[in-house]
């Protein structure tokens, strides 16, 4: 069969049937190809997928902490495209002797982290070394070939001693231990500080392993209890550092407690919590200690690390959990341990394998680990400063072998009570909230500094004051327009941030440090359950909330060559600030909240494949019925495309390029979706309006008249892109364009009104070429009917135009378009005394022969020729008897041929019955 019979056999078939085929061929290859897509190219062999090694013991809690972190890390680098393109895995290892042999022999693992047993770490690290396995622990270890994320147990303990003996003032120490090498690390630095001070630590009790525990924590008690005055250090493993608080609380004793970070781990609350039950949280309150992470004065990844956790794990995150999330990112690195980092607990710079991060004093308010009310910061090295002065006054610290300032806490919480006016567009809201400050000492909330207020916000009159001998308080409510993304955290394409940043204008961080009050607030989960439960957000503003946090971060600031900066550290001064944020996401769902990325690959597909038709469609020229099927095709597919492709772009340049190059993009995507819908219909003008047209008329539209069609329509099209689009009002462009519309208007008027007359007269079609008509007076045969004029032959001769808006407006006749003929009449006169009868037969019989009368034999009685006899009349002087013959003719031509034949006819048969015609000549 060749393809001219292909294509006959196609049209003689129905075209529904053949759309219907078309649309099956489509699913069916596009099916085809999507398989095929998904096997080569988007496949992923679950067999083959790389793995990250954690070892630890994994059924305690210390373990599941580890794995839980490392868990949530993966999550998040799977979400954004997985390692090197691919999904990652958590392999979970028991940590034993044999457990490296058998990760290094899987050759998927491509990194590992992990290991709560210093011994077995060290005898592991060679091996994993062998093959280059990047290996990273949370213990504080130099093993090489081991990168750590452990504080320092010396640091740990030498900065614990300072806290106790220069900031809470304890100059009566008694220290618990656990013996062992491993404790001597937490303990000797501790007593070399206070011998330092010449307050050497009063007692030393060391708990022995192989012993019975509970015999030795009796006979320490006894002594303890006959203590009254100082502090107690213990440094012990998180278990039994929770039995020795238990026994010692549960004595009445209200010594202060101090200790290192086993102390402000999870297990450690775990276990206090089961054992003291409801007295936990009056056991727990007030001990300090020495903490990598805290969540109150963590960074915005920290908060939505700890709300991923609330919400996947149901329970609070720990430092240890917070450490395996920054050892997984550690250990999956390009260049691990060599490149700069940012973590949750920090930056993540690593000397010697040991990453440099920061020791914070955490305190027990309840169960509930905050930060200590004055915390220790660094100050940098090389710097121009005069420590000696400052070490006399109090203002700094020498501690690990390093100057460091007291930086005051100011404990800050806001609640915000509602959100409103968001404008996306010009990226403004307005915010209606309170925010409260808890401080000691000397702070003024008028120095604060909002960073994303459109106009500065003025702390002047407390909505409540509260002061005591310990602590001040001040609660301030404030309700004005603050600026949307105000940070440069990355957010999906179709969200946008609301909330405040602000920090104080003239007290750095070495002076201040903000602090979330986690005790007057919600944090976490229970933030975005919080507003979200008082709506504050309301649904007519079209947006809901998808997340919530409120962070503390140092941020870097010019010091403008401020005296108080210049030359003290020898960098930019950081200054601490609060972020309160809101993640907003539009109320609707939008496709991308319903269809994975990868799906819209496969939808690609079959948009490419539906517009190909098409287009084969059209080059085959087979018609204009295979032309609605192609712009059907246009009006299922195009749509599906730009869907998939608009949402691929722009995934993939949020991605890559950035919120504000994405930003342009989705304008452009939403535009697009107006552009089409304009161009759709001018298609289907062109196809179902225009060419029809010319069809029937056999002349071509004037092109001016489709260029302003398609200019009208997409004119609406960009009306509609500025007023929902960019959200603008259409006022001044309404305006602008109506001065130019009318303008051009009065310029083209006529042509214009003759054009649409002329599109009016060839849809209605009241005549055709060569048809007689009549135009008011004029009457003549249409020679041409143009888009403009009307060309007629008139009667008389001359040729004629006429406008076709004169045409369309005026009274028309069309002789030639009679269905049952035209009527005429024609008049005859006798004399008075002839007899009517035999004149009614004569005049009615040469009707009925002559060939141009119509409707002879016309059922209906008014179409039939008829003869009356209107009596005798008067004609000047003379009296006659007068006939009306009334008949049809087919056309207007042929009017005075059936005169002619009727007369002829009548006055031969008026001769032969000897019947006079008065007067001669007479007839209409």
């Amino acid at each position: 069969m060749d393809l001219n019979t292909l294509i006959q056999r196609i049209q003689r078939t129905p075209k529904w049937k053949i759309f219907g085929v078309m649309l099956v061929l489509i699913v069916i290859v596009g099916t085809l190809l999507s398989l095929i897509t998904r096997v080569t190219l988007l496949h992923d062999d679950i067999n083959t997928r790389p793995r990250l090694a954690v070892v630890g013991p994994i059924k305690s809690p210390a373990g599941v902490a580890l794995m839980q972190g490392a868990a949530l890390y993966i999550e998040k680098i799977n979400a954004d495209g997985g390692y090197l393109g691919r999904p990652l895995e958590l392999l979970s290892v028991d940590e034993t002797p044999q457990a490296a042999a058998g990760i290094v022999a899987d050759k998927r693992v491509v990194g590992v982290l992990g290991y709560l047993d210093a011994a077995i770490l060290q005898a592991a690290a060679p091996v994993f070394s062998q093959t280059k396995l990047p290996l990273v622990t949370t213990l504080a270890t130099s093993t090489p070939g081991v990168l750590s994320l452990g504080l320092n147990p010396a640091d740990e303990a030498s900065f614990t001693a300072n806290y106790a003996r220069n900031i809470q003032l304890q100059r009566v120490m008694y220290v618990v231990r656990e013996a062992g090498p491993e404790y001597d690390a937490r303990v000797e630095p501790f007593m070399d500080v206070y011998k330092r001070f010449e307050t050497p630590v009063q007692k030393v009790w060391t708990i022995k392993a192989g012993q019975d525990t509970d015999t030795q924590l009796k006979l320490i008690l006894a002594e303890i209890r006959q203590i009254d005055v100082g502090a107690i250090y213990i440094a012990t493993n998180s278990v039994l550092a929770a039995h020795i608080v238990h026994d010692i609380r549960s004595t009445g004793n209200l010594l202060e407690v101090f200790g290192p970070s086993e102390l402000s781990s999870g297990l450690f609350s775990q276990e206090l919590k089961s054992r003291s039950g409801k007295e936990a949280a009056t056991q727990s309150h007030g001990i300090i200690a020495a903490t990598p992470v805290l969540f109150d004065t963590a960074n915005d990844e920290a908060q939505r690390f700890q709300i991923r956790y609330q919400q996947k794990f149901k329970s609070n995150p720990d430092w240890l959990a917070v450490s395996a999330y920054d050892a997984a990112q550690v250990a999956l690195a390009v260049k691990p341990g060599t490149e700069s980092l940012q973590g949750i607990s920090g930056t993540l710079d690593f000397v010697e394998g040991r990453a440099q991060l920061p020791i914070q004093m955490g305190v027990y308010n309840g169960l509930d680990l905050i930060s200590a009310p004055i915390q220790l910061s660094p100050i940098a090295k090389g710097a121009n400063f005069n420590y000696i002065e400052a070490l006399r006054q109090g203002r700094v610290l020498y501690v690990n072998n390093r100057f460091m300032f007291k930086t005051n806490v100011v404990y800050v919480g806001a609640t915000i009570n509602e959100v409103s006016d968001i404008d996306p567009q010009a990226e403004i809201a307005t915010l209606d909230m309170s925010i409260w400050f808890r401080y000691r000492g000397k702070f003024d909330p008028q120095d604060m500094q909002i960073v994303n207020a459109v106009e500065p916000v003025v702390f002047d009159k407390p909505e409540e004051i509260k002061d005591s001998e310990e602590v001040q308080y001040r609660r301030y409510r404030i309700k004005q327009k603050f600026k949307l993304n105000f940070r440069k955290d990355k957010h999906a394409y179709n969200q946008n941030v609301a909330g405040i940043e602000f920090r104080h204008r003239l007290l750095n961080s070495n002076n201040l440090m903000y602090v979330v009050d986690v005790l007057g607030m919600p944090t976490g989960n229970a933030l975005q359950e919080d507003l979200q439960k008082r709506n504050i957000v309301k649904a007519e503003t079209g947006w809901k909330i998808d997340n919530a946090w409120i962070s503390q971060d140092l941020v870097r600031e010019r010091g403008d060559g401020a005296p108080q900066y210049v030359g003290m550290t020898g960098e930019q001064p950081l200054f601490s600030s609060i972020t309160l944020g809101l993640l907003l996401t539009p109320e609707a769902l939008a496709a991308h909240d319903l269809i994975a990325s990868e799906y819209f690959i496969y939808i690609a597909i079959f948009g490419l494949l539906g517009t190909l038709a098409a287009v084969v469609l059209d080059m085959r020229k087979l018609g204009r019925y295979i032309a609605l099927q192609s712009w059907l095709l246009r009006l299922i597919f195009w749509p599906i495309l730009l869907l998939a492709l608009g949402n691929l772009i722009i995934d993939w340049s949020f991605a890559n390029w950035g919120p504000s190059i994405t930003r342009n993009l989705v304008f452009a995507y939403e535009s697009l979706w107006w552009l089409l819908s304009a161009r759709l219909i001018d298609m289907a003008l062109r196809r179902f309006v225009w060419l029809p047209l010319e069809e029937s008329t056999g002349r071509k539209v004037p092109n001016v008249m489709k260029g302003i069609v398609t200019l009208l329509v997409f004119s609406l099209a960009m009306a509609g892109i500025v007023a929902v689009v960019f959200s603008q009002s259409l006022t001044s462009l309404l305006a602008t364009s109506g001065v130019l519309a009318m303008i051009v208007g009065l310029a083209v008027q006529s042509n214009i009104s003759n054009v649409f007359s002329g599109i009016i007269l060839n849809i209605e079609r009241p005549f055709r070429v060569g048809d007689f008509i009549r135009v008011n007076d004029v009457v003549g045969r249409v020679d041409d009917i143009a888009w403009r004029t009307i060309r007629l032959e008139s009667y008389d001769g001359p040729m004629m135009s006429l406008a076709n808006s004169q045409v369309s407006e005026a009274f028309m006749e069309n002789y030639s378009t009679a269905p049952c003929g035209m009527v005429d009449e024609t008049l005859f006169y006798t004399a008075p005394d002839a007899d009517s009868q035999v004149v009614h037969r004569i005049i009615t019989d040469a009707l009925m022969q002559s060939e141009y009368v119509m409707c002879k034999d016309n059922p209906v009685l008014m179409y039939k020729p008829h003869v009356y006899y209107n009596g005798v009349v008067t004609t000047g002087e003379t009296w006659v008897a007068s006939f009306t013959a009334r008949y049809r003719v087919d056309s207007f031509e042929h009017k005075s041929l059936a005169r002619e034949a009727v007369w002829n006819c009548v006055r031969a048969r008026f001769n032969e019955q000897g019947i006079a015609l008065l007067p001669a000549g007479s007839g209409h």
